[in-house]
């Protein structure tokens, strides 16, 4: 019997267009009632999720930054990016000429780019309450703590190129978007943020269900038995899920496999 859903935000619960539809919010609803307790694994840090969080109002567990963060009862985990590693993203994301933002848990920060200003758009649109600092002072960035480092892509050889560079760092090193690399402190990724999860509630892996979409969630849809990636994933996490759904996030994917598999049917009152 499943005891623990956990769920991706992005383009998994939430549409391409960062909106979370009331069937959606129900479902999870209905989930929780049947004694299944909800929690979300997002690349997002804490201030930028909270809004949704809130909206779903029976999550009971968070993954933030990837792993960087996981908050239940209690932190579980809280660990931030080694400073030598810090400093080679952003040596070589200055070099490419490329975006990055620094995420902390109640701000962003980084150089002025239109990534910049469109974290800070949606944010603010999906009503989040967090500080954007805007600065290119290099030694500032690099002194921070970092929770994730996100480095946005112009081209595939340029992805090719950093990832590479990339490679020997004490860091995790992965994609959210196709344009996206995810950089996080050594050990903080999804997989090994729901291993905790499940140790934490004391399940077993057979016990928990996960959703995700992109490369950042194939270490979580590998860590336990029943594994969903949305229809609208990428490869690797089709390759990764035991299953794919039916329906696109677009479409409420996740409502209509939380209504119709039948792993779903089994829960019962707490």
């Amino acid at each position: 019997m499943i005891k623990l859903a956990v769920f991706d935000l992005d383009n998994t619960l939430l549409h391409s267009d960062k909106h979370l539809s009331e069937r959606t919010v129900e479902a999870l609803s209905a989930l929780d009632a049947r004694g299944v307790d909800v929690a979300v694994a997002t690349g997002r840090t804490e201030s930028t999720a909270r809004p949704f969080i809130e909206r779903i109002g029976v999550v009971s567990a968070a993954i933030y930054n990837n792993g960087a963060i996981i908050e239940a009862d209690t932190t579980l985990v809280e660990t931030i990016i080694e400073k030598d590693a810090q400093r080679k993203v952003l040596e070589d994301a200055f070099e490419a000429g490329v975006s990055v933002a620094i995420y902390q848990r109640e701000r962003i920060v980084g150089p002025d780019s239109e990534r910049m200003r469109l974290i800070e758009a949606f944010a603010r649109s999906a009503g989040a309450s967090f500080d954007i600092k805007y600065t290119d002072d290099f030694e500032y960035l690099c002194g921070i703590d970092a929770y994730k480092i996100l480095v946005e892509l112009k081209t595939q050889k340029q992805e090719e190129a950093l990832q590479k560079r990339f490679e020997p760092l004490s860091a995790h090193v992965t994609k959210s978007q196709d344009t996206f690399l995810d950089i996080t402190p050594i050990g903080a990724d999804k997989g090994t943020a729901i291993r905790r999860l499940i140790a934490y509630y004391g399940l077993s892996s057979e016990e928990v269900a996960v959703f995700g979409d992109n490369d950042n969630d194939e270490e979580m849809l590998q860590a336990v038995r029943f594994s969903f990636a949305m229809k609208n994933g990428t490869i690797k996490a089709k390759q990764a899920a035991t299953f794919v759904t039916r329906l696109e996030a677009d479409r409420d994917g996740v409502a209509d496999t939380l209504a119709h598999h039948d792993i779903f049917k089994e829960g019962e009152n707490r």
